[in-house]
């Protein structure tokens, strides 16, 4: 995933090449770089409509606007110091069409999109979207406009959840991929990992029904030996990623904590996410190849909606986008500048 390109996807209506959005994108491009990957950076541009009233000045109108965009990321390129300058395109349509497209044909590995008020408030139907239909991970950056003070070591929030860490080749594939996330976002750089796992007793809303012929000592010790048992399960995940983390030879520089909360996972987990400085959200999503675009659980979409830091989601392998078709396969609405 990390090795892969990095795509910075620019939204044109809402930014410009200002000093912190090239700041930013000097950030990822550091990122991109200790992970052995490239820079793509990609200005969408909205595309006319498709019934025409005079075909010749609209085409005008979007020549222009794609020379603006071009403009803007040769600016932007300019402005920051890497080895490899990056690959500047123009995307023409639907952003969240015309980036996994290609996602698919640049083989981009993450994709990084600004935040236009801050994250959480609100994250936009246009980052959604990507979210949910972009076929890469997709990192959802925090407003350059906003103030940020460096945290060393790096905080990384890593909720997980018992489905995606079950015993299937398919969900191991997923928990590999969440933590490896996790160690390869921090590109070296000390690092906090903190495993989150939010639980509630099963049957907690009929409980007092089912449980009315117990003793209250029965129902306390039913709700204890759950508790346990997620306890015992949220040290193994945290026993896996140690492992992980020695395998990575960043053991010296990586430190891994789990914290057990109580409650639904949508209240529970943002509320302490408020409470800890915490610099990036890693989450996982429930999406299965076997229905293209079902990426992101309501629990899932609650916390990241819900979350005022940078979220990077990741996916899980057989993830199929709902807008990468055959006939779609090549990019005929995107023009490389």
């Amino acid at each position: 995933m990390f090795e892969k390109p990095y795509l910075v996807d620019i939204d044109t209506t809402v930014f410009s090449a200002t000093e912190q959005l090239a700041r930013e994108i000097g950030v990822i491009a550091t990122l991109a770089e200790a992970n052995g990957s490239r820079l793509i950076l990609c200005a969408s541009v909205e595309s006319p409509p498709t019934i025409a009233t005079d075909s010749i000045l609209q085409d005008r109108i979007l020549a222009v606007r794609k020379e603006n965009a071009y403009g803007m990321l040769r600016e932007l390129a300019s402005a920051i110091d890497v080895n490899e300058p990056p690959e500047l395109l123009i995307a023409v349509g639907k952003p969240f069409v015309t980036i996994s497209r290609l996602v698919v044909e640049h083989d981009v590995g993450v994709v990084v999109s600004f935040a236009p008020d801050g994250l959480g408030h609100p994250v936009n139907s246009r980052l959604m979207h990507l979210v949910r239909k972009c076929p890469a991970a997709v990192w959802l950056w925090r407003d350059p406009a906003q103030t940020r003070v460096p945290v060393d070591p790096l905080h990384i929030a890593v909720p997980i959840d018992r489905d995606i860490f079950a015993g299937s080749a398919v969900s191991g594939d997923m928990a590999e991929r969440l933590l490896n996330a996790a160690l390869l976002a921090a590109a070296g750089a000390p690092a906090r990992i903190t495993l989150l796992h939010a639980w509630r007793p099963y049957g907690i809303d009929v409980l007092g029904e089912a449980g009315d012929a117990l003793e209250p000592a029965a129902l306390q010790d039913y709700i204890d030996g759950q508790a346990y048992a997620h306890a015992v399960w949220l040290e193994e995940r945290a026993r896996y990623l140690d492992d992980l983390i020695a395998a990575s030879g960043r053991a010296t520089t990586t430190a891994c904590a789990a914290e057990l909360l109580a409650g639904k996972p949508g209240d529970s987990v943002p509320a302490w996410l408020d409470a800890n400085d915490v610099d990036l959200l890693v989450l996982g999503t429930t999406g299965t190849g076997a229905v293209p675009g079902q990426l992101i659980g309501d629990t899932a979409e609650t916390i990241l909606l819900r979350s005022r830091m940078p979220v990077l989601s990741v996916k899980p392998a057989d993830f199929r986008s709902p807008v990468i078709t055959p006939a779609a396969s090549t990019p005929t609405t995107v023009s490389v500048a």
